[in-house]
């Protein structure tokens, strides 16, 4: 009676755990979502930047320029929002006549992300058809939140305008990218009519500051172990490290084994068959985009017994001496 209430203290403490890390994760992505709004937490990445420990450069072909101070401006819906010196303008009509009516625009991390958030602001749909932006990333399947728009109409992940007013401020959108994968860039293709003497206008492109962070596959758990110990059994001479793993990798991770609890150096080559007596911690890895590992693990002793050469079986022998 006593083990099965151990058992169920365990398994409601285990359960009570994942509640809440789950609440937990939830409220973090509420929270940026709550920052990331229409409002002023925008950076331009005219120049390369660092955020959280990300560095994010941003390039760009097509009908492009750069916004050349602070603008300000309330939109159709009443909401103000400020656009920063160096942010990147897209289909300008006056620029029609030398760079057309397409545009690319893309920022790239130096660590994987997700759920990186964008904003377009002053998007025209006073011309048919109405200036556009398709979003893509270069790993995963990726899929679009919106998490503002004014004047702007979704269908997968596109964002057209529906703002019919060339010189008053609509067609807004707030965008939160998610893929299956950590991704390490994404592009946001932007089109339109516009000619050298009519359009649309153009419209900007920035990123959310507080929707950058690195992102990892491999988890946040460390990689559970049924025994600490370990020691070969003659006349065996090696070890399996991965005997010892009782958990099941990430989707897309593997295990990896080290001689140190901060991954550094190389890997242990053969896990499955390990000749030296020493201590060993073991990650979840993700190889996938940019290389992420997972918690380490609790240390492992191995204990390499040196098995006699003789055997352990006695001899054989044939007939009787006197």
């Amino acid at each position: 009676m006593k083990n099965k209430t151990i058992h169920f203290l365990n398994s409601s403490y285990s359960r009570t755990k994942a509640l809440i890390f789950g609440a937990i994760l939830l409220s973090t992505i509420n929270l940026v979502q709550a920052q990331c709004t229409i409002g002023n937490t925008y950076i331009p990445v005219n120049v390369p930047t660092v955020v959280n420990g990300v560095t994010v450069s941003r390039t760009a072909t097509g009908n492009i320029d750069n916004q050349p101070s602070l603008l300000t401006q309330t939109n159709n819906c009443s909401n103000s929002r400020s656009i920063a010196a160096g942010t990147i303008y897209v289909l300008r009509t006056d620029n029609a006549a030398a760079q057309g009516n397409t545009a690319t625009v893309t920022f790239t991390f130096d660590k994987p992300v997700n759920n990186v958030i964008i904003r377009s602001t002053q998007m025209h749909a006073e011309y048919s058809p109405a200036e556009s932006m398709t979003i893509t990333a270069n790993n995963g399947t990726v899929s679009t939140t919106s998490i503002y728009t004014c004047l702007v109409a979704k269908s997968g992940n596109t964002y057209t305008s529906t703002n019919p007013y060339m010189f008053q401020y609509g067609g807004d959108a707030v965008v939160q990218i998610t893929s299956t994968q950590p991704y390490t860039s994404i592009t946001i293709s932007a089109s339109s009519y516009v000619t050298a003497s009519a359009g649309n206008g153009g419209f900007y492109i920035d990123v959310c500051r507080d929707s950058i962070t690195e992102s990892c596959t491999a988890g946040t758990t460390a990689p559970p172990m049924n025994a600490t110990t370990l020691s070969n059994v003659c006349s065996a001479t090696t070890v399996n490290l991965n005997s010892l793993h009782s958990g099941t990798a990430p989707i897309g991770s593997n295990i990896v084994w080290f001689d140190n609890n901060t991954h550094t150096g190389t890997a242990i080559a053969n896990p499955t068959a390990v000749t030296a007596s020493g201590t060993y911690y073991a990650f979840y890895y993700n190889s996938a985009v940019g290389g992420c590992y997972s918690p380490v693990s609790n240390p492992v002793t191995v204990n390499i017994i040196n098995c006699c050469a003789a055997g352990i079986n006695p001899p054989v022998v044939n007939g009787t001496g006197n």
